[in-house]
């Protein structure tokens, strides 16, 4: 009888332990999910005459549609952590086939 009785205290225990393991373990979850925003500067030059005319934000990019003063359009990528740029893309319109 007193070996049941241990037996059913200590899986009461571990039940609890258990317990109290999944509820921590949610909290810090729910609590630290993310890291915290960085400041940061950064210095993006465009020809002159250019302006942006459109920008888009993702979770990871910011991409800015620049306008130049010759008409042509270019796509400027920068990392939305740092602000560093990744590349341009250059838009160009093919001549018109008849």
């Amino acid at each position: 009888m007193t070996a049941i009785k241990g037996l059913v205290i200590g899986m009461g225990v571990l039940i609890l332990v258990g317990f109290v393991v999944v509820a921590v373990t949610l909290v810090m979850r729910t609590q630290g999910g993310s890291e915290p925003d960085r400041v940061f500067q950064s210095t993006i030059t465009l020809p002159a005459g250019a302006r942006v005319i459109e920008t888009r934000v993702t979770e990871d990019r910011i991409v800015l549609r620049v306008a130049g003063s010759d008409g042509g359009e270019t796509l400027v990528l920068l990392n939305a952590a740092d602000g560093q740029e990744h590349g341009r893309i250059t838009l160009a319109v093919s001549p018109r086939r008849d």
